[in-house]
C-alpha cells in the first residue's frame, strides 16, 4: 500500500515531464524519491541518520545505479537517466524507479551496518518492502571472477585522499585497462605477498562499485618509497617511481628487448637486456654512433611503456623532424612499430610548464575492452566516456606522462 501511495505522489511530480513513463530524470527527481521512502516507510530516520547527495549519471558511466561513501555518516546515490529503459520488467518507469531507489536505500543500511550478502540484502528488503523482484541489471552483489574485466558503467573508482591521484591514475589503467597483461601477472602470482593482497582487496572493491580511498595500499607502498611522506605529509609522488616499484615486486620488466651495442672502434654486437620501462626519448630518438641502439622492429613482449623524461626536452610526441636542435626519427600514436602494439593506457600529468619537470595532478586515459575510452580524473568526474584522446603532444599546461601498450596479436580475454 505504501508503494502505491508513494507511486501516486510521483505522478502528480511528473506530470509536466510524460507523466508514468516520464522521459527525463534529473537529481531532485531522485531526493525528492528517497524521501517519499524516509516520510511514509522509515518515519524520517534516514534523514536523521544519513547526509546523502543525490546525482544523476555524474560519478559513473553507462546505464547503472551505485550508493558509495563520501565519508562516515555522508553518501551519495547516483542513478543513470537511461537505466530505467533497461530494466526488463512490465511496468511503468515510475515503478522502476521506485525499485531502483529501494535497492540503493537497502545499500545504504548495509553499509552503514558494514554488512553485505545476497541473503541479508534479501532479508532487510523484505522487511521495509515486502516481496523482492531479482533483476540482475540492478543487483546489488554479482558474484564476477577476478579475471573479468568489468564495464566502467558497473564499477567503483578510487577518490583523491591527499595527493593520492598519481597511485588512483595508475591503479585504474593496470585495474581496468584493456590488456589483461599487469592483473594476470600481479593476481595469478602463486608467493602472494601483502602488497598482492592489498592489490587483490582493491580490485574486487572496484567490481563490486565501492567508491573508497587507497590508504591501506598506500601505506604498504610507504615502506618500499618512504619519501612518499614528508613530515607527516603525503607528497605529490612521482606515477613512474611507484609503476617501478611494482614491476620490481612482481618482475614485470620488458623481457627480450635486442640491443646494438656500439663501442668506439669495435664491430657492433647484439645484446638481450630487460627493462622496467622505457623514455619517451628511447623511442623517437635517432641512433647514436655509441651507445645502445634498441631494436625495436624485432621486440616481442607483450607490453610496452614509456615515462616522460630524461633529455631533450620535447613536446610534440605525434610526429618527426626536428624539434629545436633534436631529430625524431619516430613518433608515438594509437600504434607504433608498424601497427604492432596499440595504446589501451595514457597517464597524465596537469599543471606543468612546456619542456620543464613538475606538476600539480595526474589523471588518466583508458581504454577498455572492444575499444571505447574513458577519462579518469579522482577529483571527479570519476569516469567519463570518451573519443580517443589527444595525448601526443604538451599543451595547456598538460602533458602525458606515461604510455602504455600491447602488442595487438597478445591474447585478450
Amino acid at each position: 500500500m505504501l508503494r502505491q501511495k508513494i507511486h501516486r505522489l510521483l505522478e502528480d511530480r511528473f506530470k509536466k515531464k510524460g507523466g508514468s513513463n516520464f522521459y527525463s530524470l534529473n537529481s531532485s527527481d531522485i531526493e525528492y524519491t528517497f524521501l517519499l521512502y524516509d516520510k511514509f516507510v522509515f518515519k524520517g530516520q534516514l534523514d536523521d541518520k544519513f547526509i546523502v547527495h543525490f546525482f544523476s549519471q555524474r560519478r559513473l558511466v553507462g546505464n547503472a545505479s551505485i550508493c558509495g561513501v563520501i565519508e562516515q555518516h555522508e553518501y551519495y546515490i547516483d542513478i543513470s537517466p537511461t537505466l530505467l529503459a533497461c530494466i526488463p520488467l512490465k511496468m511503468d518507469r515510475i515503478a522502476k524507479l521506485q525499485l531502483v531507489i529501494e535497492r540503493q536505500i537497502i545499500n545504504l543500511i548495509l553499509i552503514e551496518l558494514g554488512k553485505k550478502g545476497y541473503n541479508l540484502y534479501k532479508r532487510v528488503y523484505q522487511k521495509y518492502f515486502g516481496s523482492m523482484i531479482d533483476i540482475k541489471c540492478i543487483a546489488t552483489d554479482p558474484e564476477r571472477p577476478l579475471t573479468y574485466r568489468s564495464p566502467i558503467g558497473y564499477v567503483g573508482s578510487m577518490v583523491n585522499q591527499e595527493n593520492s591521484c598519481y597511485l588512483d591514475s595508475l591503479l585504474a589503467v593496470l585495474f581496468l585497462g584493456e590488456s589483461p597483461f599487469y592483473r594476470r601477472s600481479i593476481f595469478d602470482t602463486r608467493t602472494p605477498c601483502k602488497l598482492q593482497k592489498r592489490l587483490h582487496k582493491d580490485y574486487n572493491r572496484l567490481l563490486d562499485k565501492e567508491i573508497f580511498h587507497c590508504s591501506k595500499l598506500r601505506n604498504i607502498l610507504l615502506h618500499h618509497l618512504p619519501d612518499m611522506k614528508v613530515n607527516g605529509m603525503w607528497c605529490m609522488y612521482n606515477t613512474p617511481a611507484v609503476y617501478n616499484m611494482i614491476v620490481d615486486i612482481f618482475s614485470l620488466q620488458i623481457t627480450g628487448v635486442p640491443v646494438l651495442i656500439h663501442l668506439p672502434k669495435k664491430r657492433p654486437f647484439q645484446e638481450i637486456k630487460e627493462f622496467p620501462l622505457f623514455q619517451f626519448w628511447d623511442y623517437l630518438g635517432s641512433n647514436s654512433s655509441e651507445g645502445e641502439e634498441i631494436l625495436w622492429d624485432s621486440i616481442e613482449s607483450p607490453i610496452l611503456v614509456f615515462q616522460n623524461g630524461g633529455l631533450p626536452p620535447i613536446t610534440d610526441f605525434g610526429s618527426i623532424g626536428s624539434e629545436g636542435t633534436y631529430l625524431k626519427v619516430r613518433s608515438f600514436g594509437e600504434t607504433i612499430i608498424h601497427k604492432k602494439y596499440n595504446l589501451f593506457g595514457v597517464i597524465m600529468l596537469h599543471g606543468t610548464r612546456p619542456g620543464k619537470n613538475g606538476g600539480s595532478h595526474y589523471t588518466a586515459y583508458i581504454k577498455t575492452k572492444g575499444g571505447q575510452w574513458y577519462s579518469y580524473d579522482d577529483i571527479g568526474p570519476i569516469f567519463k566516456r570518451c573519443t580517443t584522446p589527444k595525448v601526443f603532444n604538451e599543451s595547456g599546461g598538460s602533458k602525458p606522462e606515461m604510455y602504455f601498450y600491447q602488442k595487438t596479436s597478445f591474447f585478450l580475454f
